[in-house]
């Protein structure tokens, strides 16, 4: 026979099997994926970083998205969305009495309830096409670029490269702004001083044609230029327009007004042709190449002055210049990159025959934001 305290023991591990046996586990809330075209999907995150989002449902599966199209809402966030709200169920109205009626009114025939998630099925076929199709960003898009270049030994050299740019696309219109600063020294003498800015608008006008417009002002006290302005009109067409290839090519007219203290200041018409290439090796490596090519007609005898006063002519002062740029860029991170440029730029109404040419190979860092 069993004792007292035996059987109150037997009698509590039942209890408690029982209660264990009863009690389930409550599954962790799903989490919800929301697209901005107001779209959602029930699933589970797989994870996200910077650039993608990877999200596994019961209907598609696991697939990846861009981070910017869709916003993640965790199933345990106290904030987000119930989910009898995202599979249709209306809440349940709070008001239920009605008024008496004498007659019993007949009761429609209630409509078929779709099961929790067939609408998703219809719709969430479409979500990758309306990521892919809504609209880009139309805010500006930054970056800075620093270089710096420090030698102290037989020559002290000192050089530093700063520039801005910031692009916006706004429908059929492109807009791309542009600074910078380049200052040097070798042995406690300026070798290089300038500043520019430029705003270029293009818009489309047809499948591979497009208009544009560059604004452009820059001084540079080593070549003898106190100002130089220029607006230029053109057009383009693209010759090639790929996934890893874009080629442009464009003409036009430009206006150029420059002051100077050696060579000829005032106002000149110049013919310019353009071009621009761009080919991307991958999502983080891109090579950009652009050139120009600019002349003036108004040919002829040029009066040199200083101060002012006519000093001597000179016959080899056409005006014309070319300018050659290419940048490799490679990504670091989604923010950070690093950049190779090398710039040529010929202008023959330079008064110092030595400053007419100008070439420089260039490193720097740059920083998207």
């Amino acid at each position: 026979m069993r004792s007292p305290f035996a059987l109150t023991l037997l009698l509590l591990a039942s209890a408690v099997t029982a209660f264990a046996t009863e009690t389930e586990v409550a599954p962790a809330p799903p989490d919800l994926l929301r697209f901005q075209n107001g779209d959602r999907l029930i699933g589970r995150l797989i994870r996200q970083d910077d650039e993608v989002v990877v999200f596994s449902s019961d209907t598609l599966g696991e697939i990846i998205l861009p981070q910017s199209g869709v916003t993640v809402i965790m199933g345990n966030d106290p904030k987000g969305v119930p989910i009898e709200a995202l599979v249709g169920i209306a809440p349940i109205s709070q008001n239920t009495r009605s008024a008496p009626s004498a007659e019993p009114k007949a009761t429609p025939p209630a409509a078929p309830v779709a099961p929790p998630g067939a609408d998703q099925e219809q719709t969430v076929a479409k979500i990758a096409e309306k990521v892919d199709a809504a609209p880009a960003d139309e805010n500006w898009d930054g970056k800075l670029e620093f270089g710096l270049r420090q030698q102290q030994g037989r020559r002290n050299v000192f050089a530093v490269d700063i520039r801005g740019s910031a692009d916006r696309t706004i429908g059929e219109n492109e807009l791309r702004a542009k600074a910078r600063l380049l200052y040097g020294e070798q042995d406690g003498e300026v070798n290089n001083d300038r500043y520019d800015a430029s705003l270029q608008w293009r818009r489309e006008i047809g499948a591979r044609t497009f208009a544009q417009s560059l604004s452009s002002y820059f001084q540079d006290d080593l070549k003898d230029i106190n100002r130089n302005l220029e607006q230029n009109f053109g057009a383009g067409v693209r010759l090639i327009d790929s996934k890893a290839h874009v080629v442009n090519l464009g003409a036009g007219l430009t206006g150029q007004y420059r002051e100077a203290d050696l060579a000829e200041s005032g106002f000149f018409t110049l013919l310019e042709l353009f071009q621009d290439y761009t080919y991307r090796f991958s999502k983080r490596v891109t090579f950009r190449q652009n050139a120009q090519a600019q002349y003036s007609p108004e040919g002829g005898t040029r009066f040199l002055s200083v101060a002012n006063q006519p000093s001597g002519t000179s016959e080899e002062a056409d005006n014309y210049k070319v300018r050659f740029n290419t940048v490799l860029q490679g990504n670091l991170t989604r923010k950070v990159s690093m950049n190779l440029r090398f710039e040529f730029e010929y202008d023959n109404t330079v008064s110092p025959r030595t400053a007419r040419t100008d070439q420089r190979i260039i490193s720097s860092i740059g920083y998207a934001f």
